[in-house]
């Protein structure tokens, strides 16, 4: 049997298959021809209820009531708007009071009514004068040249006052006074002669004549001596 199975295992499960695949159809085909039977119509009921009356809703009773206006409250007036009595508070704002201005009644600052603004400008304080300290004096700074003096005290570091008339005097050199420009002139120094030396005249001194050697006549007697040997040669040759 089991190699039976094993033999024709193919050919089983497509007879399966087939049987469960035709099993599926025909249950599809008995499901659409039920479904063919009903309506399909959305507003046809499936069922017909019968209706149920509720016994609350059967001793009902209303009671309408008249609904009072709300009434709208007045606008309060505000700063140089009209008011109603003038001579108080009257309905102004707090601060404000009811006052005629040119005929008509209206809210204002009570301390500067001809402010529209309802605000009082506000006093500019006196300023306090500061005292201004003395300067205290300081001594001068002492002069320079030329400048007027009546003690050496007056003058720089360096300088001398020198009175030119009475008890005034002017600022100068100690060692220039008459100079306006307290610069004293620099002294042109004296030359100092310088010693010529006087040259000494070199006399020549003659170079010593050389001694003679010999006596020069054998010198001359040998020369003559070759010159007639000489003349004698020719004239033998001819």
């Amino acid at each position: 049997m089991q190699a039976f199975v094993k033999k024709n295992l193919v050919t089983i499960l497509i007879l399966g298959a087939t049987v469960i695949l035709a099993g599926i159809a025909v249950f599809t085909a008995l499901r659409l021809y039920q479904l063919r039977q009903e309506s399909v119509s959305p507003a046809a009921p499936t069922s017909n209820p019968g209706a149920q009356v509720n016994p609350a809703c059967q001793a009902l009773s209303f009671t309408l009531t008249a609904e009072t206006p709300t009434p709208t409250p007045t606008p309060v007036p505000q700063c140089y708007e009209a008011c109603t009595t003038p001579g108080g508070q009257s309905n102004c704002p707090t601060g404000l009071t009811c006052q005629t201005v040119s005929g008509n009644n209206i809210c204002v600052n009570p301390s500067c009514a001809s402010n529209s603004n309802c605000v009082c400008a506000t006093a500019t304080p006196t300023p306090t004068p500061t005292p201004t300290p003395t300067p205290t004096p300081t001594p001068g700074a002492p002069n320079a040249c030329n400048g007027t003096c009546g003690s050496d005290a007056n003058c720089q570091s360096g300088m001398t006052c020198y009175i030119t008339s009475g008890t005034t005097g002017v600022c100068r050199n100690p060692s220039c006074t008459t100079s306006t420009t307290c610069v004293c002139a620099t002294p042109t120094p004296t030359p100092t002669p310088i010693a010529v030396a006087t040259p000494t005249p070199t006399v020549a001194t003659p170079a010593p004549a050389l001694p003679q050697a010999g006596v020069s006549t054998p010198t001359w007697l040998a020369i003559a001596g070759g010159i007639v040997l000489l003349i004698g040669a020719v004239i033998l040759a001819l």
